[in-house]
Parts: C-alpha cells; structure tokens; sequence
C-alpha cells in the first residue's frame, strides 16, 4: 500500500493498518495488478495499491463533518484546499475516539470477556496533512507533502486467557502511537519524450506498547518503546 508513490507499512508490526489511513483526504486509488517490478519494495509481492491524496484546484473547497454515535463514537474532520496563481494548496484535520463495541448477541461469554461490551476495544486519534505544489509550468513541479499522526490505543485482549498475564499474551495497550512524514516530490520534462519524476520521503514512527499485570489494567509491568525511521526515495 501506498500514499502518493510512498509504501505506507508499519514498521512495529510490518503490515498495514487500513484505519489509519486518511479517508477524508483521498482522491483516487491506483490498482497495479498481479506480480510487480522491484521498484515497489519488498511488501509489493502481488498488487500495488497507491493512494492519491487530494490538491488544491482552481475553484476552492471547504468541507466539515461532525458525526456522533453510540459507545461515544465521535467523528470531526475538516478539509481547506485551493490554488492561487502557481500555487495550490490542500489541509486536512481530523480526530476520532470510540469506547469500543457490542458483541454479538451468539458470543459465549469468557472469565475474561463477559457478553455485551467488548472490552479494551476503544482507541482515541489524530491525524493532521497538508500538501503544497508549485507548478512552474505544465510539465515542471514541484510538491511538499507533511503530515502528523497521534493515537491511543487499547489492545482487545484474547477471550479464552487467564485473568493475570503470562509471557507470550501479555494485557497491553499502545499508550503512544505517532508518525511524522515529510514527502517532497517533482517532476520535470526534459525532451518530447523524456520526462523525470521523483520524490524523497521521510517517516518516523514511535510505538509505546505498555504492558500490565492482569485485566485489570491497573499495574504497570513495563514499558516497551520502539522509534523507527524510514527514509527512501525513487526516480
């Protein structure tokens, strides 16, 4: 999966969270089907799915959302974008939290998970991006993408454990779940039938995984901290 020619993965626990990505800010999606060239990076085994993030047009747009729902499941964002002479510009804010979820009505109930509620399914986020580009002409531009993500996240434990942790299945939850980037991207045209594109990127992750003692969440046990840097760039 990529943003806007930029692989996406996570590098904590290597794959994708497909709720993480930013919804409100999507333009389109390219689909690069069956197996593909190196160039996409060692997750790019059988398809490529890029994501394109919106820009700033000519006619400017201002779009806003406030949704609320049961579990006190709250969902704002807001979206600015436009373009003024060779500038264009696109900004987008959003925050969403939820308390968790209804089981279903059939789910046998656990020591560990009763029916109704499930528990320590509730996450708190933000994500903040803006893109900015210059076109010089036409054929010639340039772009700079930034872009901010913060969460907390509980961790649902597994149903059918003991009540105090052991090694392997631990009580947990990511207390800090951050990433910057910076992306920035050009374009030019050399000749008729020579044209260059490129970008260079930068991704820093910071995952703090808090481990506790039992389900009651009370006890700290440790705390696990990872920071991972991600820099690349294609031509």
């Amino acid at each position: 999966v990529f943003i806007d020619g930029r692989p996406v993965y996570d590098p904590f626990f290597g794959d994708v969270d497909l709720s993480n990505l930013p919804v409100d800010n999507i333009a389109k999606i390219k689909i690069i089907k069956g197996p593909v060239g190196p160039a996409y990076g060692p997750n790019a085994l059988g398809t490529v799915l890029n994501i394109i993030t919106k820009k700033g047009t000519t006619e400017s747009t201002t779009r806003a959302n406030v949704s609320y729902e049961e579990a006190n499941t709250q969902d704002y964002w807001l979206e600015h974008g436009g373009q003024k002479d060779k500038l264009n510009y696109y900004l987008t804010g959003s925050y969403r939290r939820t308390n968790g979820f209804d089981l279903a009505d059939d789910y046998k109930p656990t020591p560990i998970q009763p029916k109704g509620f499930r528990q320590h399914g509730a996450f708190e986020k933000w994500n903040v991006s803006t893109n900015l580009g210059y076109d010089f002409t036409q054929d010639d531009k340039i772009a700079l993408l930034l872009g901010y993500y913060d969460a907390d996240l509980d961790n649902p434990v597994n149903v059918n454990q003991s009540t105090t942790a052991r090694r392997g299945i631990p009580f947990t939850s990511f207390s800090d779940w951050k990433r910057w980037y910076v992306d920035v991207h050009g374009q030019t045209k050399l000749t008729e039938k020579l044209e260059l594109r490129g970008n260079v990127f930068f991704d820093r992750f910071q995952n703090d995984l808090v481990i506790y003692t039992d389900n009651s969440f009370s006890e700290i046990d440790d705390i696990s901290r990872d920071t991972n840097d991600v820099i690349g760039t294609n031509l």
